[in-house]
């Protein structure tokens, strides 16, 4: 559990991490749908992938003033990053790849640790704790996921930092975030990004084919006995029929007996959908509706199910209030990256990095 947690918790917590990533992306081809590609005229003879793919590179990958990245560094990196820690077969012109950006992140946190050194810097028991629970509850699921695991959120953050590489990586992210300060993101800041990129917070109209629908469901297990999909059958009926006396309380009815969950989550609204996405008898009754239309009790392979057809949707603008905070958190994020892709090529250069092996290329634009 402590492999995987700080793993995830470095990952999400440390802009930092983000950004070394960011910094390899940057030089590396944008990640496009792969086009197909052609078969080989004859089976040509494939480039052999060496036993130890790692025995191929030089010695030293990376070095500079008190710098120095190894091939075992390169090998230590990448085994934390592969199940099991067993190496796959990997060939040699695509490990020169990996292995070069990988030497250059290891080389950028060998200057940061350097100048953690220089500035003497040792944050406090709480601070590490505080960075550590901020991550745990910072990561969707995670803290929860704990505890149905019967363990304590304090229990795992001692355990982390009982592992001396793992506190030094927490310190590395704390010294980082404390001198990495990207310019603070205003509502202003964010309400200029919104104005100037609509398209980005418009929700596209409906397509010609799409539907909407809500929907009562009263389901019947497929071995129901045929007692039961009586009884299921006329419950929808009975539903139908206050349905049918009062529209309005489609909504009010769908969160009280629907079976599906859409029930108690939107009043039986299931959004948008094209009509191959559900069963061929759902979809036939809902198109046959008109907007706002309530259908009779529809039966499918999950039960009866009544259907009101929902009005088609146009483009519609996300208001700001609702997008504010998400585009400030993301204006500070890139501020913050963009911080620190400016302070490692800072390092970088005063440190005289060299990366003894070619950095992926960058498209040409």
């Amino acid at each position: 559990m402590k492999k995987q947690f700080s793993t995830a918790a470095l990952c999400f917590c440390g802009a930092a991490m983000l950004s070394f990533a960011a910094l390899n992306a940057a030089d590396a081809p944008k990640a496009e749908v792969p086009p197909v590609q052609p078969a080989p005229a004859a089976p040509a003879k494939a480039e052999a992938a060496p036993a130890d793919p790692i025995l191929a590179l030089p010695e030293v990958i990376a070095e500079g003033k008190g710098i120095k990245v190894t091939r075992e560094n390169v090998r230590e990196a990448l085994m934390k990053m592969v199940p099991g820690g067993q190496l796959p077969p990997i060939p040699a012109e695509q490990m020169k790849q990996f292995a070069a950006g990988q030497a250059r992140m290891i080389a950028c946190e060998q200057a940061i640790e350097a100048e953690i050194q220089k500035a003497k810097f040792v944050p406090t028991d709480a601070e590490m704790k505080e960075f550590l629970v901020r991550a745990i509850k910072s990561q969707p699921g995670l803290e929860q996921s704990l505890i149905a695991q019967g363990k304590k959120v304090d229990d795992v953050v001692q355990e982390v930092l009982a592992d001396s590489e793992e506190k030094k990586a927490i310190v590395l992210q704390i010294f980082i975030d404390k001198i990495i300060i990207g310019k603070e993101a205003t509502e202003a800041d964010a309400k200029k990004f919104y104005d100037e990129n609509i398209d980005k917070v418009t929700i596209p109209a409906d397509g010609e084919k799409t539907l909407r629908a809500s929907h009562i469901l009263i389901m019947v297990d497929a071995k129901a006995t045929d007692a039961d999909k009586e009884a299921a059958a006329k419950k929808a009926e009975e539903v139908l029929a206050k349905v049918k006396a009062d529209p309005a309380s489609f909504e009010k009815l769908a969160a009280e007996v629907s079976d599906c969950p859409s029930g108690k989550q939107s009043g039986g609204d299931l959004g948008p959908f094209e009509p191959e996405r559900m069963v061929p008898e759902f979809s036939q009754a809902a198109a046959a509706l008109k907007p706002g239309e309530i259908s009779n009790v529809v039966k499918t392979q999950f039960g009866y199910h009544i259907i009101r057809r929902n009005a088609p949707q146009g483009a519609k603008v996300i208001p700001f209030a609702e997008v504010k905070e998400r585009i400030v958190t993301m204006l500070n994020m890139k501020a913050k990256q963009e911080a620190f892709k400016t302070y490692v090529e800072k390092l970088e250069k005063d440190y005289e990095i060299k990366i003894l092996l070619p950095l992926p290329q960058a498209p040409k634009k």
